[in-house]
């Protein structure tokens, strides 16, 4: 049974800075308990990030535990979209031939990643060794992604260092000749890493960009600022996914900051990012952020309108049943709730929570409980606190 609790700040709270938000001094499975109201966007913001990590640390260790007893399923909303390649993977990895697998997932990573398979691609990737992810540095930066969107921080920087050695040590690719490939059988070659120099400078991006949203989940400001900018130096522009995910993780620093503008326009930025490389899924995850940001500014009609948007398009393209979907409901039930209809918010924050909590974004999970609670201190629900 949720808390009952009191109404949360009003739109207009958000734009003024005169209530702003409450503080989290308990935490159970589903029951978060507030004590404080704080004046300040600032203070709300700092907050809000506390609350988040530790429902994202919470749900980790659940997480955890259902994938060591075999209960992990494939999310909803993911389609095979090659299922030749799926097939030949799974083979792959059925029949322990790692190498085959690894090869198989360089191949099919980007394409997968665009169509927003993240839960299937982090599955493959757990099962891949250790060993052979650390001298594949295109695997090992997503690895890493994956374990930072999962709350496993610790492990994410210790994969992520071990891209960046593998990068360091990347041997300079040579002709036939020079490799002596004309006198020793192939077979008989040592498996490592040959990267062209533009390839070895996206994949330095890459890790960056892997490294700012690190910092993004740490709070760290200065570093995502860092770390975002020196991915889009490096970055190729055809390179438009992960452009357009480093954008949105700069858009983080100005709302970590409080500057709703800045983050406003930087989000915006990062939209006509993602519409560019045409991924749908962060499309879907950068219209959300601008939603967030509307939010946050009070205006609430504009929010509901971009809710509803991406309601229809992932109707039309088949992933109604997604967790970013789920955070889509979760953001128009909270608003609903600013409007007073009360009953509309609840049923679309608990559908939101339903489906979000499917998925592997822990953050997009803490958010959106965030948005539950307010809706049930907008109906007076807190009983149990």
């Amino acid at each position: 049974m949720w808390a009952r609790a009191r109404r949360p700040c009003r739109a207009r709270s958000w734009q003024t800075g005169r209530i702003s938000c409450f503080q989290v001094s308990g935490i159970s499975a589903r029951v978060f308990r507030p004590r404080v109201l704080f004046a300040s966007y600032r203070a709300c913001a700092l907050l809000e990030q506390t609350f988040a990590r530790e429902v994202c640390v919470r749900v980790a260790k659940e997480h955890t535990k259902d994938d060591a007893q075999g209960l992990s399923r494939p999310p909803p909303g993911e389609g095979a979209a090659d299922p030749d390649a799926d097939e030949a993977i799974e083979h792959a990895l059925h029949a322990e031939d790692f190498e085959r697998a690894a090869q198989l997932l360089e191949e099919h990573l980007d394409a997968s990643w665009g169509r927003g398979e993240h839960g299937k691609l982090r599955r493959w990737l757990d099962r891949l060794p250790e060993e052979m992810l650390s001298s594949r540095p295109h695997l090992s930066i997503c690895q890493a992604r994956y374990q930072c969107l999962g709350g496993q921080l610790e492990e994410a920087e210790r994969t992520l260092k071990t891209a960046e050695q593998a990068l360091d040590s990347s041997p300079e690719v040579l002709g036939p000749e020079e490799l002596g490939l004309n006198r020793v059988p192939e077979t008989e070659l040592p498996t490592q890493i040959s990267l062209t120099p533009p390839e070895e400078m996206k994949l330095r991006g890459r890790a960056a960009a892997t490294r700012a949203l690190l910092s993004s989940y740490q709070g760290d400001v200065p570093g995502i600022v860092q770390h975002a900018r020196q991915a889009l130096e490096y970055l190729p522009s055809e390179d438009l996914t992960w452009r357009s995910v480093t954008a949105l993780i700069l858009g983080n620093a100005h709302g970590f900051k409080g500057d709703m503008t800045a983050a406003y326009q930087a989000r915006l930025e990062a939209l006509k990012a993602c519409e560019a490389a045409g991924d749908i899924y962060f499309v879907m995850i950068a219209n959300l952020k601008l939603a967030i940001t509307l939010r946050a500014q009070g205006r609430l009609q504009p929010t509901i309108q971009i809710c509803r948007q991406q309601m229809q398009l992932a109707k039309v393209e088949g992933i109604s049943q997604s967790s970013a979907v789920g955070w889509c409901l979760a953001v128009w039930g909270e608003v609903l709730a600013e409007i007073d209809d009360l009953d509309g918010a609840l049923r679309q924050a608990q559908k939101g929570i339903e489906l979000v909590e499917r998925g592997i974004d822990l953050a997009m999970i803490g958010w959106s409980n965030i948005c539950l609670v307010r809706v049930l201190f907008s109906r007076q629900e807190f009983a149990e606190i």
